[in-house]
């Protein structure tokens, strides 16, 4: 039998088939279709039959990205079946395989409508899992991050990064000032230059989405055509905004402490999960503001009380020049027990001390306190050589409810005999700079800390002291930093401080600030210094005991 009748035969035989099925030829015309093929394209049989396929199904539209006629050529060309889906336009997904059969195709179609319906279901569970996870990971981040924070700063900078990387977003946090009735908003540069002059202080009474939240304590998401709507006179403020999010920021009575404001330039909607995610950005914003607020207030009692108890008048003594700096730490984040002191202990004595009591909290500055305060009473009241000093403040602080470990160094200087004896419980060396600019370290075999141990032993050491000769007490403050030991920076205390020689008796502090300036650690503790330079002698008079 000759191979087209074989063919004919064979393609007689598939369109017997209950399968929907068409016969294409090469030029894509449809040569014949059995009935289940025409019923599922909703044509008559003979309406198919010279028709080119795929402008008799012009509704449908590959979802592989590939048209009906580039899938056509590939199948002539393929070994195998070749499958592609579609969509009719009645909304019906359709699946076609084709099987080259000499010169014609064999299309056999398929209703996967229901198949479809469940892949976009589990698909659309896939996604939804998928996007909760995202969420979810969102969240940790962000109540991570903002747990970090311990000021109002922080905070901002935290929420700034935080609302670009997770919502793609500029932000910015609010502050309700009620006693001064605005709002205020600190770090606006991020968004644009003229956004400082527009928000940075806004009247509570003024009209807007900010002041709206405030008194209404719900939050708003809108568009910039509903903000232009609602808001018309604020239009030219609104011009770069897309779209935006505010949302009120709340303390534990309920009571509106701030705004959260995202802001898009570009179009945006926010979705209920995407809403929801705000919220609780939101909710760990005021948590994290909050703290901070508490955090500063107590920073602030705190610092009150060191400056309330800090020296604040150096002695004057003929042959002696004195300067001292105390420095808070930049960052804020606490209060030292850092404290120096010097007394005049009678004519051509003076007792210069330094000292650092552990904690950085009301607690340590308590304590300084008391410590600066017992030491000056045990140098006026009595005799005892800087060792004998150690040991009644060693018992002082022993006596305390809640005693705190402290480091001190006490230096008395006679004039009169050129003579420095000095003590050290566990504070860094105090240095002596000589005239020629030499620098040494005064530091012996280490002693305990005051208020471990109040029978530890102290001993006095003595110095001779020379005309022109500086001494520099500091506390960890000034040479400690992430990197360095304690001895590098000792070192590069050592390498700065001949700058003290020769400074004019009246210059002798911007001297020490410079020198602050010069071996200064960054700021992450209290800096205190203490500095005595021996310009000339006193006239020669009895040795005090």
């Amino acid at each position: 039998m000759h191979p087209s009748r074989v063919l004919e035969r064979h393609l007689s035989v598939w369109l017997d088939l209950v399968a929907p099925l068409l016969v294409v030829g090469p030029d894509d015309v449809v040569r014949d279709a059995n009935a289940p093929g025409a019923d599922l394209l909703g044509r008559e049989t003979g309406s198919l039959v010279g028709s080119s396929l795929p402008q008799l199904v012009p509704g449908i539209t590959g979802t592989t990205g590939e048209g009906l006629a580039t899938v056509l050529v590939q199948a002539r060309r393929a070994a195998e079946d070749v499958a592609w889906d579609g969509s009719l336009a009645d909304g019906r997904r359709l699946r076609l395989h084709l099987r080259p059969a000499g010169e014609d195709l064999l299309v056999l179609l398929r209703d996967v409508t229901d198949e479809g319906a469940v892949e976009r279901q589990r698909d659309a569970a896939l996604d939804a899992a998928r996007a909760d996870a995202v969420r979810t990971e969102h969240l940790l981040r962000l109540s991570e991050v903002l747990a970090a924070t311990s000021t109002v700063d922080d905070v901002v900078r935290a929420v700034v990064r935080a609302a670009e990387e997770s919502f793609g977003s500029s932000a910015a946090v609010t502050l309700v000032d009620r006693a001064a009735g605005v709002l205020r908003t600190p770090r606006l540069e991020h968004i644009s230059a003229g956004s400082v002059t527009r928000w940075a202080t806004v009247p509570l009474d003024e009209p807007g989405p900010g002041t709206e939240v405030v008194h209404s304590r719900r939050p708003l998401f809108l568009d910039r055509a509903e903000l232009t709507r609602r808001w018309p006179a604020l239009d030219a403020r609104f011009r770069m905004v897309a779209a935006t999010a505010v949302l009120p920021l709340t303390d534990a009575a309920g009571t509106v402490t701030g705004l959260l404001t995202l802001i898009w330039t570009r179009h945006h909607d926010c979705d209920g999960a995407e809403r929801d995610l705000l919220r609780a950005f939101a909710r760990y914003t005021a948590q994290a503001l909050g703290h901070a607020t508490v955090l500063a207030e107590r920073t602030s009692e705190a610092r009150l009380l060191q400056q309330a108890v800090q020296t604040r008048s150096l002695p004057v003594e003929p042959g002696l020049a004195l300067a001292a700096r105390y420095v808070p730490a930049r960052t804020d984040r606490h209060v030292g027990g850092d404290w120096y002191d010097a007394v005049r202990l009678g004519p051509g004595r003076i007792m210069l001390v330094m000292g650092d009591v552990t904690g950085h909290d009301v607690a340590a500055t308590a304590a300084m306190g008391q410590a600066r305060t017992a030491l000056r009473a045990l140098a006026v009241t009595g005799a005892a050589d800087p060792a004998g000093l150690l040991r009644g403040l060693d018992a002082v602080l022993g006596s305390l409810d809640s005693p705190l470990p402290a480091t001190a160094v006490v230096l008395v200087l006679d004039l009169a005999v050129g003579r420095l004896c000095w003590s050290n419980a566990g504070h860094p060396p105090p240095l002596l700079v000589a005239p020629d600019g030499g620098v040494r370290r005064l530091e012996a075999a280490a002693e305990l800390m005051l208020g471990v141990d109040s029978g530890t032993v102290r001993t006095t050491r003595t110095e001779p002291l020379v005309a022109g000769s500086v001494l520099v007490l500091y506390t960890d403050g000034l040479i400690e930093d992430r990197v360095n030991d304690l001895d590098t920076g000792i070192d590069r205390l050592a390498q700065t401080a001949p700058l003290l020689l020769d400074a004019p008796v009246d210059a002798l502090t911007p001297a020490l600030d410079e020198l602050v300036v010069r071996v200064g650690a960054g700021g992450g503790d209290d800096v205190a210094v203490l500095v005595a330079r021996l310009d000339r002698w006193a006239d020669p008079g009895p040795v005090l005991s």
